[in-house]
């Protein structure tokens, strides 16, 4: 009688002993017994045969899934009883077991779609072709022989072929696997590592292990309060994690020289957050120190911490994201995900912020992978949570499903406007530059994500994969202090500073010239690109803190450089899509103190909440030719139709709205209150951003260098379909999304944009 054993130390396995060597038959009929007897779920495509024999096996793997495991077991992995009678199975093994067992029939290969579907939290329905021989290839075409396909001119070059389509069918990756000389199990390996690559630009090995023994986050969270730990109380986190998290949040986390500043900054708050200090490490550390992670999870047990906001400076992100995913938290990050010192002067600090979110992303799979549960792992960009922007990607998937046209240039700048002393270049860390990063990593970032987010909204409609770009190349440019400090002299600023301290000026160009600093503007030129070369779109993105500002005083706001010293933001996009629509958003503050409620200038040209959007289309080439060429709304009538309802949210700052929206999610997904599917910024949606930003700074870095470098840096880009942007506040999980309407509604599309032509399937 077989022993069986359930084992959680490096991840869900079994332990199956006493299995003596009786032959194949005996054995198979032992671990079908010994599977059967654990709560697992074994999926496994349907209509299989075992030895001629036709099996039907459902999803939930019944007795036909585990004949068919433990056959496989032993005729394509080729477990063999070891001299001690003892079988130990990891769970990763099992799915390539069931992986090999279909390879070869073509009828259905949908449990490839559902492992597919658990590893990436996207709907997959899936067409595969892929031959195990050339043999096999020539039976089916009817020739004996190679000779005699050859004469017959139909001798290919043993290439299958295999089609990942999204449930919705807005978009379709192909990928060619050579399968010459190969065994089934090295093609399946090969073709979801490709897939894989397409889709996130990482290994699908560590998603593949957990996929057939998950529990959903509410399983986790059932019947547990969710309280929260905030890493890094600054300005920002007291503007936007205190009041939204409300009493959910039970403990701060800062270091011991901000505790005047914070005690002083709650106590004007009347808030009682429980506070924990500790002491500064180094930001080139790649986790936290052994001591500082004990002394943390410590208090993450006294406190019954389930989740953790980080919202610290974003060199000092990767170890805590591995500290908190080790410990089984729930994560919402502030963006960026990372960035690294010297990132805009040195290529492996460049390249470095890539490797970050690599190891993020293998940490948060691996993690659920011991946990045998799902965790939340979100990104604050608030973007994508905007109701003005959630608007423009609907006009823009609208076209793309109706004309199969793509977007085909974008052009988005932005201003911080936060003038900045040439001295204070030098000693002021905030988003400063003397770490040798700046405004990519400050909030530049925002804009490289909702630059990808625009040009994969249309993407995801395509049916033709000819039409969408799969590779970017980048330059990126900047200006940094020593430019920076020649635009004035130092008489310039002692006219308009009568204490500036002209004597230290020309030191200061000099260390500016010869020291490590950061980009205080940038500006990336974009080509998208077909897998060829060809190039599909062009994009620029201007980023600049150098910008119109409206601070006329010396000496620094130093309690408050995030909001009160003179920052003013400008902002504007415009979106192409071929001769079929062009959107411009525009949003232009002319003042910097943005406190108190807004009225109804405020959404005007200048005012605190101004975003206008304005869409352009060549109705004559549009089904419904009734609609109006031209149409411009503001923050509040986006809002109303948005939302379909008068909304107590429209006179606050639109930013603060989505930035609350966030939060929301972020505790529907701990709570379970809202699906996985329609989390609106998992860590694994950001691949694009992070390959731009990435990418991005080692350009910057070949630009600043003197030797004759090509700055162009390429990367692929990695397009998948998720949640509806800006719909996870008011959208009810369990309802299907709906698609807010432009102002003059064109007809529904919804038929065209699900169809898939049948070419695209092999």
């Amino acid at each position: 009688m077989s022993k069986v054993t359930q084992m959680n130390h490096a991840g869900p396995s079994i332990l199956i002993e006493g299995l003596g060597h009786s032959g194949k038959s005996t054995l198979i009929s032992q671990i079908q017994e010994a599977l059967s007897s654990l709560n697992w779920n074994v999926r496994l495509c349907q209509n299989c045969t075992v030895d001629g024999n036709p099996i039907h096996a459902d999803r939930q793997g019944k007795a036909g899934a585990l004949t068919i495991l433990a056959a496989h077991l032993w005729d394509v992995c080729h477990f063999q009883p070891p001299p001690a009678d003892t079988v130990h199975l990891q769970e990763g093994s099992w799915l390539r077991a069931l992986a090999n067992a279909t390879l070869g029939l073509e009828d259905d290969f949908n449990h490839v779609a559902r492992m597919a579907e658990e590893a990436t939290s996207v709907q997959f329905d899936v067409a595969i072709f892929l031959s195990a021989s050339a043999d096999e290839r020539r039976r089916r075409q009817g020739f004996r022989s190679r000779e005699e396909a050859e004469l017959a001119g139909c001798e290919d070059e043993g290439r299958g072929r295999l089609v990942l389509q999204e449930t919705k069918r807005r978009f379709s990756h192909v990928v060619e696997i050579d399968t010459t000389g190969k065994d089934p199990k090295q093609v399946f390996s090969e073709a979801f590592d490709e897939i894989s690559h397409k889709l996130f630009g990482f290994s699908f090995h560590a998603k593949l292990c957990f996929a057939s023994n998950m529990l959903p986050v509410a399983s986790a969270a059932k019947g547990n309060e969710v309280r929260v730990m905030v890493v890094g109380v600054g300005l920002h986190a007291r503007k936007v994690y205190l009041p939204s998290l409300g009493d959910k949040l039970v403990v701060g986390v800062d270091l011991h020289s901000q505790r005047e500043s914070i005690s002083e900054a709650l106590a004007a708050k009347s808030s009682s957050l429980f506070m924990h200090y500790i002491h500064e490490f180094s930001c080139d550390d790649r986790e936290l120190p052994a001591k500082l992670d004990c002394e943390l999870a410590a208090l993450v047990e006294e406190q019954h911490i389930s989740a953790v906001v980080i919202s610290t400076d974003p060199l000092v992100h990767r170890p805590y994201c591995l500290w908190a995913l080790k410990h089984g938290l729930h994560i919402l990050l502030d963006k960026p995900i990372s960035t690294r010192r010297n990132a805009a002067c040195d290529q492996k600090a460049a390249r470095g912020i890539w490797d970050d979110f690599e190891t993020i992303c293998t940490a948060y799979y691996r993690a659920q992978l011991q946990l045998g549960r799902r965790l939340v792992l979100s990104v604050n960009v608030q973007r994508r949570y905007h109701l003005g922007f959630s608007y423009v990607l609907d006009r823009i998937a609208e076209v793309a499903a109706e004309h199969q046209q793509p977007v085909t240039f974008i052009q988005s700048f932005h201003s911080d406007g936060q003038l900045r002393l040439p001295t204070e270049m030098k000693t002021i860390s905030y988003h400063g530059f003397n770490q040798g990063h700046g405004k990519i990593s400050h909030s530049g970032y925002h804009f490289l994500d909702i630059f990808m987010e625009i040009y994969s909204k249309a993407a995801q409609q395509i049916r033709d994969p000819n039409k969408v770009a799969t590779r970017a190349a980048v330059s990126c440019t900047g200006v940094g202090p020593d430019g920076f400090a020649r635009l004035q002299s130092a008489e310039d600023w002692k006219r308009k500073f009568s204490e500036y301290d002209v004597d230290g000026h020309q030191d200061l160009l000099n260390e500016f010239r010869d020291g490590d600093f950061g980009e205080i503007d940038a500006h990336l030129q974009i080509a998208l690109q077909a897998q060829d070369g060809a190039v599909l779109g062009l994009g620029s993105i201007g980023l600049v803190h150098n910008g119109f500002s409206r601070r006329c005083w010396l000496e620094p706001n130093l309690k408050d450089l995030y909001k009160k010293n003179g920052r003013v933001k400008h902002e504007c996009h415009i979106i192409e899509q071929g001769d079929f629509q062009c959107i411009r958003i525009d949003s232009y503050q002319a003042y910097d103190k943005h406190d108190g409620p807004q009225t109804a200038g405020a959404y005007e040209d200048g005012g605190d909440s101004h975003f206008d959007v304005s869409v352009y289309r060549n109705v004559g080439r549009f089904k419904d030719q009734s609609q109006s060429s031209h149409w411009k709304l503001s923050y509040p009538e986006i809002d109303a139709q948005l939302r379909k309802e008068p909304s107590c949210e429209v006179f606050r700052l639109p930013s603060e709205v989505s930035k609350d929206m966030v939060v929301n999610e972020f505790l529907g997904l701990v709570g379970g209150h809202v699906a996985p599917e329609q989390a609106v910024s998992s860590i694994e949606t950001h691949a694009n951003g992070v390959r731009l930003m990435s990418s991005a700074y080692e350009s910057l870095v070949h630009h600043k260098s003197r030797r004759c470098v090509n700055p162009v840096v390429s990367f692929e880009m990695h397009l998948a379909q998720r949640g509806r942007l800006g719909q996870a506040q008011w959208q009810d999980p369990e309802s299907e999304p709906s698609t807010p309407s432009s102002q003059l509604d064109s007809s529904d599309d919804s038929t065209a944009s699900d169809r898939m032509d049948a070419e695209w399937l092999p």
